[in-house]
C-alpha cells in the first residue's frame, strides 16, 4: 500500500513538473489591448478581459486548468472574429456582447459545450460576428451573451 502511495506521489508530482516547463515553454501570445491573442494555462486558471479595439483571432488552450476570458469590452474586426478553444480536462467561460453573434461549433468528448450567444436572425445583418470553433475533453465550454455593464 505505501509502495502505491508513493509510486503515485512520484507521478503526480513529474506530471506537475512537466507542466510547470510546458508552461514556461508556451506563455501565450499579446495582451488585453492585441487584436489577436494566445492564452495557454496548463494546471492553473486565469482570467483574461480583452479591451481591443480590433479583435480579429484568440486561441485558448486549457490542460488541467481554465479560462474565465470576458470580451464585453473588445470590439470586432470588420469581419468579425474567429476563437479556437482547445480544453482537456478544464474549462472555459466566455463572455461576450449581447449585441454580438455568435457562431459556435466543434466537438465535445465527455463535456460539452453551452452557448447563449445571439444566433443570427436575432439582431440585424450587420452585428458584429464571433466565429468559436471548440474542441474539449472531459470538460467544457460556456458561452453567454451579457449585457456591457455601465
Amino acid at each position: 500500500m505505501l509502495r502505491k502511495l508513493f509510486t503515485f506521489a512520484f507521478f503526480t508530482s513529474l506530471a506537475y513538473g512537466f507542466g510547470m516547463m510546458a508552461r514556461q515553454l508556451f506563455l501565450g501570445l499579446g495582451d488585453e489591448t492585441t487584436g489577436e491573442f494566445e492564452l495557454v494555462t496548463i494546471m492553473e486558471g486565469r482570467q483574461f478581459a480583452s479591451r481591443a479595439e480590433d479583435f480579429w483571432s484568440g486561441k485558448l488552450t486549457t490542460v488541467m486548468g481554465g479560462v474565465d476570458l470576458d470580451l464585453r469590452d473588445a470590439v470586432l474586426a470588420p469581419g468579425g472574429a474567429d476563437l479556437v478553444v482547445f480544453t482537456v480536462m478544464g474549462g472555459v467561460a466566455l463572455r461576450v456582447p449581447s449585441t454580438w453573434i455568435v457562431e459556435a461549433d466543434g466537438r465535445a468528448i465527455v463535456g460539452g459545450h453551452n452557448t447563449r450567444g445571439t444566433a443570427r436572425g436575432v439582431l440585424s445583418g450587420d452585428a458584429p460576428v464571433l466565429r468559436v470553433h471548440a474542441r474539449t475533453f472531459f470538460g467544457g465550454l460556456d458561452i453567454a451573451a451579457k449585457p456591457i455593464e455601465a
